[in-house]
């Protein structure tokens, strides 16, 4: 089988690659194997390959918390199913071996994709508005908003009756939480954000403060909580935050409370867990929650090496936001070896990029961008490939290019 491998720390797009590894073994008493449709991928799994991440296996490394799939074998085959698998094996490969009392079965009516994006980020969100008691007329301000855990507490926040403030980093970024749903967006690239919420609120403040960034926003984010406030540390993609006086807190009655979700609720919470995944899909089938899905995602405006990808693996389609610019929360889609169509196949048809056809029924299909003149019954060729002519465009989620595609477009377009 296939599955992405980091054996050393390093950048992703440098140390991740393709590896052609042994089936794993039948799975044992309380175990199933499932065969993974979409995977949500986080700034966790940035930290996994840089080896960065407080709690990381030593190399190598299949990176992946949180995916989508179907059930293989045993009473509960052909079951669709999300769940978090447990390192070092990630979800980031054909199958993976899960315990089943950690699967929770996918509604029909979700797409594979969203349900993908849901596990870490909603659930994480969830439980930090839980643990900080928001409520109907609170104020949120919430960090990184044009992130996954971002775009999750907002909705999440709102569906409670709050009032969200966002912080996000440029102006795209600003627009986009606020097409989230964000009353107040601050662009911290332009403005102080301490200073803008203190003018939003009346000086009043916020209620709650939901942090996945860390570093210096933590501790300047203590000046912007109203009396009896609280703030809830569920990351740090900027660093540790610094030290804080415990005194500082008492001057405001403010409370602290630290969240990591995927370290103990799935095994120490798990009817907690359960009544939240209830929740959360029923917001989903009321438009409540919106996990973001896109045509493709950006890495600082360069797209990871085609290399670290063998022929036949489609492109990823995002899902969710990105918590920091070089880490997008994205689905990436894994391939199938079958000439005819399939679950993965179909998948990737849906999101907007057509299949060539296999030149036997062992053989992977080719995924990609067409030439100008290549008609929609014809192989496509990978769009990675050096000898991609300059006429070429690129199939997207909504359609074809309108003008010939550069290098660095067709990439953009195909990751």
């Amino acid at each position: 089988m296939k599955r992405l491998v980091a054996h050393r720390d390093g950048e992703p797009v440098d140390v991740l690659a393709v590896a052609d590894v042994p089936d794993d073994p039948e799975p044992g008493p309380g175990h199933v194997r499932v065969a993974v449709e979409a995977v949500g991928l986080n700034f966790l799994d940035v930290m996994l390959c840089r080896g960065t991440y407080p709690v990381r296996p030593d190399p190598p490394v299949t990176p992946g918390v949180e995916f989508s799939g179907r059930v293989l074998s045993g009473p509960d085959a052909g079951r669709a199913v999300i769940g978090c698998p447990a390192l070092p094996h990630g979800a980031l490969g054909e199958t993976v071996t899960i315990e089943a009392n950690l699967l929770v079965p996918r509604p029909d009516a979700i797409d594979p994709v969203i349900a993908a994006g849901i596990p870490v980020t909603y659930q994480t969100a969830w439980f930090s508005l839980e643990r900080a008691g928001v409520s109907a007329g609170d104020t949120v301000l919430v960090h990184a908003g044009a992130g996954g855990v971002g775009v999750a507490a907002t909705q999440l926040a709102l569906a409670r009756g709050a009032r969200v403030i966002c912080t996000a980093g440029g102006p795209a970024k600003a627009e986009l939480c606020r097409a989230n749903g964000a009353g107040v967006a601050i662009d911290y690239h332009n403005e102080d954000f301490v200073a803008a919420v203190d003018a939003a609120t009346g000086g009043a403040g916020v209620d709650v403060v939901v942090d996945p960034v860390g570093g210096d926003v933590f501790a300047r984010s203590l000046d912007c909580l109203a009396i009896e406030g609280r703030i809830v540390a569920v990351g740090a993609a900027a660093g540790p935050p610094p030290a804080v006086d415990p005194m500082r807190l008492a001057a405001r009655n403010a409370t602290l409370v630290g969240l990591s979700w995927g370290s103990a609720y799935p095994w120490q919470r798990p009817a907690e867990v359960a009544a939240a995944y209830a929740a959360l899909f029923a917001l989903c089938a009321s438009g409540a929650v919106r996990p973001r899905s896109t045509g493709s995602s950006r890495w600082k405006g360069r797209p990871p090496p085609c290399r670290t990808w063998p022929p036949g693996v489609p492109p990823a389609r995002s899902s969710s936001g990105s918590e920091r610019e070089e880490c997008p929360k994205t689905t990436t889609w894994s391939c199938t070896t079958s000439g005819s169509p399939s679950i993965t196949s179909r998948a990737a048809r849906s999101a907007g990029w057509r299949w060539g056809t296999a030149s036997s029924s062992s053989a992977a299909p080719t995924c990609g961008c067409p030439t100008a003149s290549t008609s929609a019954s014809t192989p496509w060729r990978p769009s990675c490939r050096s000898s991609r002519p300059s006429s070429a465009r690129c199939r997207t989620a909504t359609g074809w290019s309108a003008t010939p595609c550069s290098a660095a477009r067709i990439r953009r377009s195909a990751w």
